[in-house]
């Protein structure tokens, strides 16, 4: 093949098999656009020449190989070999490993993007990619394009031609991964467009709606430690369990899920706010908090979220234990500042 300049780049020869070189030791299409100022659209086209001459990709597809780069905090990172996270062996460990996709779209469904020719998922929690990228990995044998982190979330992304068959095989599962209007839509426009469902999930095995309900918790749910006065105008000590849905059939599916697995305190919450109305599901059962906790709870590394004033960055399972650790000693406190102080102490010296 006669290498000539590519008219849509405008980096020259010389540049563009340099560019196409670092494309295939995995450095992302972002990463590569800052370094050379072009657009992520210009090495497409760049790249799509030079693969038919064998110097793009050779690494990247590597069947020995499970580990990809990826550009984090504008440094060349290795994200560890598969199994990433303790989760996914353990659920095949179990003999599930045919559900894998119903996690796949849970995921998706809470903080994730699914198109024909891009998959991709946006969270803050390190725990929550590793997760994401065993369950592509294990059960469409595919690694990311590029991780990329931002000031307010990381997001891993999917963006090559083995995707859209992918898509066609979880779209079979849900009609749709859009669970709320866009780009100025009405509630009501939205929902004349096909609905996303957790049909898939209620026939699952119970073991694996256990596992999707904890993953939606990390994604969408919080813990929170708070009081009740009771008639003697006492402080009782109470923990909440919230998951942000404000999807109506979404919320109702969970709320199903929950009953499934379990729970008995899970009820639908108001939020006139959100475009639907619905905050999403909440229980404020003493109960509920222990059979969480029994049930494996949080995953270790899923981090309370930047808005929480008091609990900003703790894992979320290390305030579930400290809650109920704090909830046998005492019944009573003085005041909620009282509260959150003792739980954070005890989540911060729980090690």
């Amino acid at each position: 093949m006669e290498l000539k300049r590519n008219p849509f780049c405008r980096l020259g020869i010389i540049k563009e098999i340099e560019l196409c070189s670092l494309y295939s030791l995995g450095f992302s299409t972002w990463m590569l656009s800052r370094f050379y100022k072009t657009s992520q659209w210009s090495q497409c086209n760049a790249t799509h020449k030079y693969r038919k001459l064998g110097i793009v990709e050779k690494i990247r597809n590597n069947e020995e190989s499970t580990r990809s780069r990826y550009s984090l905090e504008g440094k060349a990172t290795i994200i560890p070999s598969f199994p990433a996270s303790d989760l996914i062996p353990n659920v095949i460990e179990k003999g599930f490993n045919k559900h894998l996709d119903c996690l796949i779209c849970v995921m998706l469904l809470t903080d994730g993007t699914a198109l024909p020719n891009h998959i991709q998922m946006t969270n803050d929690c390190e725990i929550m990619h590793k997760v994401f990228f065993d369950l592509m990995f294990c059960k469409f044998g595919i690694t990311p394009t590029s991780f990329r982190k931002t000031k307010r979330k990381n997001q891993t992304t999917y963006v090559r031609k083995e995707i859209t068959g992918i898509f066609k095989k979880l779209n079979k599962f849900t009609a749709s991964f859009k669970t709320s209007p866009l780009n100025g839509q009405s509630a009501d426009e939205y929902l004349l467009e096909p609905q996303p469902s957790l049909d898939f999930l209620l026939k699952s095995p119970k073991e694996i709606q256990i596992e999707a309900f904890r993953l939606g918790m990390c994604a969408e749910g919080s813990i929170t430690p708070t009081i009740q006065k009771n008639y003697l105008n006492k402080n009782y000590v109470r923990g909440v369990l919230e998951f942000a849905c404000a999807h109506p059939n979404l919320a109702e599916q969970w709320l199903e899920i929950t009953k499934n697995i379990g729970f008995s305190g899970f009820h639908i919450t108001k939020n006139k706010e959100r475009w639907s109305g619905i905050h999403g599901i909440r229980s404020d059962s003493k109960k509920d908090l222990e059979d969480f906790f029994n049930l494996g709870g949080f995953l270790n590394g899923a981090k309370v979220g930047r808005g929480s004033p008091y609990y900003s960055g703790l894992d979320k399972q290390e305030v579930l234990t400290s809650l109920l650790k704090f909830m046998k000693i005492n019944k009573t406190v003085d005041s909620l500042k009282e509260l959150h102080s003792n739980i954070r102490y005890l989540a911060e010296n729980s090690k």
